[in-house]
């Protein structure tokens, strides 16, 4: 994970993450499983509740 901007876009930060695991898909597969059932297991989105549209948004997440 060296490399990766920690202080820009979550976004951004996010696909160049990503295109990094694609890159050797075998070598990585179990951190991309666990990655995502943790992603898939969140509840709590923050920065969500903070948002105007908080009552829509949040359960869509």
């Amino acid at each position: 994970m060296s490399g990766l901007d920690y202080e820009g876009y979550k976004r951004a930060f996010a696909e160049e993450f990503v295109d990094r695991l694609m890159v050797d898909e075998e070598q990585y597969r179990d951190l991309t499983l666990g990655v995502m059932l943790e992603v898939a297991q969140m509840d709590i989105f923050l920065s969500l509740k903070r948002h105007a549209d908080a009552a829509t948004l949040v359960p869509a997440a």
